[in-house]
Order: structure tokens, then sequence, then C-alpha cells
């Protein structure tokens, strides 16, 4: 069951709870430190600097390096690697989620000891994402489709999200670009009401052509009758 749309522009996808958003930190800036090392020469390529996107090619200058080839397509053919970055706290702000990602697919967030949130790379960049809601052998799943799953794919454990609420019986889970989160504007985001509690989520990883490996799914895993959906944008 579809029960909303989630817009993302920072290739980032975040699923929390209303109360915790009211806690996210503003006003922080993100400066990235993500590049890849080429493992013969020994050469580094940073972000920003020698390319502006992992869809694009590697520039030193005007000039194209590798024949043109795209970041992603010199990653999957194992011609460069990611280079590791230098860890970072993972705060509730855009900046701590940011630094969370990097060097990974997935990350686990926490404030005051609670886990608050679990941010996800959204599969194929930007764009607009589906939210749904489905029943699995007496579970409900509940997420948002980057890719479509065509198999093989892995189901990972991501963490958990603590949902609160003002009355203490029920509470909202938002799946959000952390970017919309940052600006307080919510152009396209997924809203599923639930009771109270502590709520697993799982990533599926998969590989897709000419991409290599990517999150397929962001997926909330709740007990029968735990909720009702509400699509908002």
């Amino acid at each position: 069951m579809k029960f909303g749309q989630v817009a993302v522009d920072s290739g980032m996808v975040m699923v929390t709870s209303d109360a915790s958003l009211r806690l996210w930190r503003h006003g922080t800036q993100y400066n990235p430190e993500r590049a890849v090392l080429d493992p013969v020469s020994g050469a580094v390529y940073r972000y920003m600097t020698h390319f502006a996107r992992y869809d694009m090619a590697i520039y030193d200058g005007a000039k194209a390096l590798y024949g043109g080839a795209s970041v992603n397509e010199l990653l999957e053919r194992k011609v460069l690697v990611e280079k590791p970055p230098r860890r970072r706290p993972a705060t509730y702000d855009f900046a701590g989620v940011c630094h969370a990602l990097e060097g990974r697919k997935f990350a686990a967030i926490h404030r005051g000891g609670k886990p608050v949130a679990v941010v996800s790379l959204s599969g194929l960049g930007d764009g607009l994402y589906e939210a749904y809601g489905s029943e699995v052998r007496g579970k409900i799943l509940v997420g948002v489709n980057f890719i479509k799953p065509s198999g093989p794919e892995k189901i990972i454990p991501a963490g958990n999200i603590l949902v609160e609420g003002e009355e203490g019986t029920y509470g909202t889970i938002v799946f959000i670009d952390p970017a919309y989160a940052e600006s307080r504007d919510y152009p396209a985001s997924a809203v599923y009401i639930v009771r109270t509690g502590t709520y697993p989520v799982f990533v599926v990883v998969g590989r897709k052509a000419g991409w290599g490996e990517r999150v397929f799914q962001l997926v909330v895993q709740l007990p029968a009758g735990a909720g009702m959906a509400m699509g908002y944008e």
C-alpha cells in the first residue's frame, strides 16, 4: 500500500520521528571529505575538487581522466577505491548525518543515548520515491522504495528508532530528506502513525548494473496492528 512520496535533493533519506525532529539542531555546516584513491598510482581525487558527482568523470583542470569514465564506473571496475574518511561524531543535525554516511551506505543516529534516526543513501540519488506499507508474516513493513528489488539482495539491520508521543500512546514515523529537516521545508515527506516504542530499521542492499552496490529500500519493522499510514506533501 502506497501512503506517500519522499522528495530527495541531497541524496539521503532519514527515518526518524516527529517528536525527535523537534530536537533537530539547526544551523550546522557540512564540509565533505569524500575522496577516491587510485591503488596503483596512489593518486587521490577529492569530491568537489576533482569531480562534482559520482556519475561524472574526474578532471585534472580541463582534462578528463581515465578516458572520461564516471567515478561510479571506475569504482565498479575497482580501478578506484573509496578513501576512508576521518571519522566524526554522528550527531542529530545536518552535518552529523552527512558525516555519518561518509564511506557508508547507512548509519544509525543517537541523541542523548537514544536511537533517534537511521539515515541512508537514496539508491539512485535525487528524485521522488514511493513510501509504502505491507504486511509480511504477521509484521508490518513500512519504508521507502528506491530501486525495485529483483534479487538477490541482502537485508541488513541498520539500527532502531524511538517513537515518542505527546500523549504517550501514539507517535509518528517520518521519512524525510535531512536537507528538508534542516530547512524546515517538507515538500514531500511521508508519515506513518504508530504506537510509541522502539522499532528496528533495516536496509535492503543489492547491486545495480553500472552503479555497483546500492541501497534498494529503507524499512521499519512494526508489529501487526501497531499503526496506520498518513502521507502528506
